[in-house]
């Protein structure tokens, strides 16, 4: 098949040609002649997404989805970007701006964005625009606090939220913070290989799903079992968090579930 030389190319091929000179002057002023050459990506933008959140089985699709358009907002890792509007990820994702803060509010809990601070006041004295942090992991408790002194306060209210997820959400994380404080040291932050093992779940042996505190403490279960046989029973046992020390819950800011 002939091409007709009087076609014009696509713009994107157009602004290769200034690529290409880029890369000419580039290697024509490199006194080192033993690099290769140089290459030229002319392609869409992709963003890496974490394994961690495309397998978390407690974040729904929706959830997923909102993580990915955030990150896809930061150009530059580190640098601080404009957040998109509610009204833009909603058109996005083809869904109610409400269902967006819901969603938003649900990553905040599970601590995969963290709000670090809030600008201007509306009318009514209210805050209205957030400064989020997004993590590509859910970060630990003490780092949380850190830059968020009101993230014990924000659980505890969304427990109250008419929004079943949100309030379902709210729950199930106050419940593992309640564990948490009493058999942690949660003032400070874990390490890097610790924080990748406490992101996984895993299934015991009654395939029931659990997040624990380090998989190298069901390491420990384990061994126990072998060694005594008759604490299996104890070790299956869910926490009894009524019988977690409240005055340390309390101290942290932790309300008890109604």
């Amino acid at each position: 098949m002939q091409t007709n030389k009087e076609n014009t190319p696509s713009k994107e091929i157009q602004a290769l040609q200034s690529y290409i000179g880029q890369a000419v002057d580039l290697l024509g002023n490199d006194p080192d002649p033993k690099d290769a050459g140089a290459f030229i990506y002319l392609g869409n933008p992709h963003i890496a997404i974490p394994h961690q959140l495309l397998t978390n089985e407690r974040l729904e699709s929706d959830e997923k989805i909102i993580w990915a358009l955030l990150r896809e907002s930061l150009p530059r890792p580190g640098h601080p970007s404009l957040l998109p509007s509610h009204q833009q990820i909603a058109k996005q994702i083809s869904k109610a701006s409400s269902v967006v803060s819901e969603r938003i509010q649900v990553l905040r809990l599970y601590r995969w964005i963290t709000l670090c601070a809030q600008v201007g006041r509306s009318d009514s004295g209210t805050w209205y625009r957030p400064i989020y942090a997004i993590h590509d992991e859910p970060i630990p408790l003490a780092d949380t606090l850190f830059l968020d002194e009101s993230y014990m306060q924000h659980v505890n209210q969304q427990m109250k939220s008419t929004t079943s997820r949100i309030a379902q959400t709210a729950k199930e994380v106050s419940n593992q913070l309640r564990h948490q404080i009493a058999t942690e040291d949660v003032s400070i932050s874990p390490g890097p290989v610790s924080r990748s093992l406490n992101g996984y779940q895993y299934k015991t042996r009654n395939n029931r799903t659990r997040y624990p505190e380090t998989v190298i403490n069901h390491e420990k279960e384990s061994n126990n079992r072998i060694r005594n046989p008759d604490a299996v029973n104890n070790s299956e046992k869910q926490p009894d968090y009524d019988s977690i020390d409240d005055k340390k819950i309390k101290k942290m800011g932790l309300c008890q579930i109604e």
